[in-house]
């Protein structure tokens, strides 16, 4: 029964229905202070399990420190995270025990080989046996150069060969900060379709935090975005209800019926884009050109908003929402 309601008769209890699991990664009302500077203030979001989420900001917005936070390498002055249900900083070992991480430049020793290396940074955290990471290397389709050394490999080979070192936990949740940063398109390519893999096939959950708005677009459904330290969107970004709609208008002279539109207070140009006035709908434009300017449509429409629409609308102004 909904609490504040106040019912003259009284309902049966229902039976308790099924335990839910916790969701995979939550942050709840995190801040973090860094002398006078406070680098995040008050940010709360969550990662469904299964999910690939994307966390989105500019330069300095405090995306870093989330995640340092995440990972229990940042201490929050308020606030919790918790991943699986377990407090990362009450419960670290619980909490961080299936969570693999590329975050940061990785660094690996350019004279020892890629295996090696895999053995040795392993060996902080927990023991890995051949076979895991035999699986790991097949994972990321580094199998044919494995043993060669570091000092060797490409700048894509190095992103699999750390994505690898991330999956040798064996983990649930993996956090990936800047995952296809400096590789060529083809390596991009590469790097969504391993992402895709993971999360689709594995059903891994991931935390992808990047500055490439076309890749997250194609990944991820549902992402947060940061402000100078603040949360100003979490949800689906394909739900966001748009301020503004860019007019999709192709007519024999397409300029002149759009600064016809412009005169008659239907539409405006903005930003290089013609949008359309409060209240006007696409057929009230098309009505106006046909019968007004005899004008020929060949298409009429409104343009779908990209990801990075959305980004720019809710980093230039607005407040925070969540969805």
């Amino acid at each position: 029964m909904a609490e504040g309601s106040a019912p003259t008769y009284f309902m049966p209890m229902e039976a308790p229905g099924p335990a839910v699991d916790p969701p995979m990664l939550e942050v709840q009302g995190v801040c973090k202070r860094f002398g006078a500077r406070r680098a995040v203030d008050s940010v709360s979001f969550q990662v469904r399990r299964g999910e690939l989420f994307g966390l989105l900001g500019h330069n300095g917005a405090g995306k870093s420190t989330t995640i340092g936070m995440i990972l229990g390498q940042v201490y929050p002055d308020a606030g919790t995270v918790r991943i699986g249900g377990a407090d990362v900083f009450q419960q670290r070992a619980r909490a961080l025990a299936r969570v693999g991480a590329i975050f940061e430049t990785p660094c690996f020793y350019d004279y020892l080989s890629g295996w090696r290396n895999l053995e040795v940074f392993t060996a902080y955290t927990r023991l890995t046996t051949e076979d895991e990471i035999r699986r790991a290397v097949r994972r990321v389709g580094l199998e044919g150069r494995i043993h060669d050394p570091v000092g060797k490999y490409s700048h894509g080979m190095r992103q699999r060969l750390a994505l690898a070192q991330a999956l040798l936990p064996d983990p649930e949740f993996l956090i990936l900060d800047e995952p296809s940063d400096g590789l060529d398109p083809e390596g991009i390519a590469e790097m969504r379709e391993l992402v895709l893999d993971l999360n689709r096939r594995e059903g891994l959950a991931i935390l992808l935090c990047s500055h490439q708005l076309d890749e997250v677009q194609r990944l991820c459904r549902r992402l947060a975005i940061l402000r100078s330290g603040r949360l100003v969107f979490s949800g689906n970004w394909h739900e966001m209800d748009p301020d503004e709609q860019e007019l999709d208008l192709r007519t024999a002279d397409t300029e002149g019926d759009c600064r016809a539109l412009e005169q008659a207070g239907m539409a405006g140009h903005k930003d290089g884009r013609w949008v359309l006035a409060s209240g006007t709908q696409v057929a009230d434009c098309v009505d106006f050109l046909v019968s007004k300017k005899k004008s020929r449509i060949q298409h009429a429409g409104i343009k779908e908003a990209t990801l990075e629409d959305v980004y720019l609308r809710v980093t230039r102004g607005g407040e925070g929402r969540e969805r």
